[in-house]
């Protein structure tokens, strides 16, 4: 018999993903629940309404992303002078100084550069979570599990129905051992395309009935705008190709909307080519996701961009009546209350503290170094401070003998013995 994986109807254990699914689960089962008193069942729709939910919920993070590109218009200049400033110096004194003066800009500002991370940082740990819903939907929405298990129930009283199943599956789904359980038999149906579906009702003749309605069941709840199931995986060959299509056209759309106020770069300046570059790259990388993903992500990144399209025209109007200098004295006093909170020091302080610091260190270091040597040696002792001519020299330990110095070739032979 071939290697063969049990495999269970659980939800992810990731230490991350795992709360986070579970969560998501319980948002979009609330919201299978209640559209279907009114009669209607559709995961896609629960996805879709929930991205819009969830994006709703993060406007004012947005917004405030939003306000610091705001805030960059007016500081790039100054931040483009800095960096020409010490442009082509790499020793660590140019580095340092200019790590001070951009962190002092930004505090004259009252601006954060990490600020516009967190949307990413919020999506990003969703989408894959929300993956793992998609993969394994019964697991987590008990409505659906329910279809899943009446063909399931049907299956698992039929005599051999463990060889039966493994016969159908394709892919990289696992196949199940001998006595599985229900719970196995539906991970397993749950990857089932529409065609093996029809296939599953025609191995179990005597169940068939039962297998065929809760297909039909199954492809109703899975449905995608009547052209495919959300569990489908996007391939060139058939209609499941235009749903990364759509996502990586509106990322485009949303992308270079939200360009517009971002800070204008003259000339090839490194900035200018960046922002070009993400209006490129990021429609692209949304492509190749939801070609490799199944269906529903693709839904979930279509409904985040037709919001933040929305999102962003709303912005733009907003954003045109915003007093940027009434904004900077706002962030500065933030700033300073939270530095006052936090008993920050100056950042030219901070760097100053620093140096001090690690001088001490080195000289700290070089004592010890020159006490272990001293103890170490018998033959050592403390010399002598000898001027010559213009020259100081400062014998801090020598063999035994003192060297008596009258010139400059004295001094010579004196560093010659030295390396002997």
């Amino acid at each position: 018999m071939n290697l063969i994986l049990l495999v269970m109807l659980n939800q992810s254990n990731r230490k991350i993903v795992g709360p986070i699914a579970w969560l998501l689960g319980k948002c979009i089962t609330a919201l299978y629940n209640f559209f279907s008193m009114f009669g209607i069942e559709n995961a896609a729709l629960c996805i879709f309404v929930f991205t819009f939910i969830m994006r709703a919920l993060m406007i004012p993070i947005y917004y405030r992303q939003q306000k610091t590109t705001l805030l960059m218009s007016r500081m790039n200049p100054e931040l483009q002078a800095i960096q020409e400033k010490y442009k082509g110096k790499n020793d660590t004194a140019s580095q340092q100084k200019m790590a001070m003066e951009t962190q002092e800009l930004y505090q004259k500002y009252g601006s954060n550069p990490m600020s516009g991370c967190l949307p990413l940082l919020i999506t990003f740990p969703i989408m894959i979570a929300l993956y793992e819903v998609i993969q394994n939907i019964p697991a987590y929405i008990p409505a659906i599990k329910n279809i899943y298990l009446q063909a399931a129930d049907a299956i698992h009283g039929q005599s051999g129905y463990v060889d039966t199943l493994n016969g159908l599956i394709t892919g990289n789904t696992a196949k199940l051992v001998s006595g599985a359980d229900v719970n196995s038999i539906i991970d397993v149906i749950s990857k089932f395309t529409k065609a093996q579906w029809q296939n599953l009702a025609s191995a179990f003749p005597s169940a068939s009935d039962t297998i065929t309605a809760a297909g039909a069941q199954i492809a109703k709840v899975n449905n995608v705008f009547g052209i495919c199931q959300i569990t489908d995986t996007p391939k060139f060959t058939n209609i499941t190709i235009i749903i990364p299509l759509i996502a990586a056209f509106t990322q485009w759309l949303a992308t270079k909307l939200s360009m517009a106020n971002q800070p204008q770069t003259a000339g090839n300046d490194q900035a200018a080519a960046m922002n070009k570059s993400m209006n490129i790259f990021m429609p692209i990388m949304t492509g190749f996701f939801c070609l490799t993903f199944p269906v529903g992500i693709g839904i979930y990144w279509i409904a985040g961009n037709l919001f933040m399209l929305i999102q962003q025209l709303i912005f733009n109007k907003m954003l045109k009546k915003v007093d940027v200098d009434e904004l900077i004295k706002k962030n500065q006093e933030k700033a300073a209350k939270k530095r006052a909170k936090r008993k920050d020091i100056p950042t030219t302080e901070a760097f100053n503290r620093y140096a001090n610091v690690s001088t001490k260190s080195i000289a700290t270091m070089d004592t010890e170094n020159l006490e272990k040597t001293k103890k170490s040696s018998g033959n050592y002792k403390k010399g002598v401070t000898k001027r010559v001519k213009d020259y100081k020299i400062t014998d801090y330990y020598r063999k035994e003998g003192e060297y008596h110095t009258t010139d400059i070739a004295a001094v010579a032979n004196m560093l010659k013995k030295d390396d002997e």
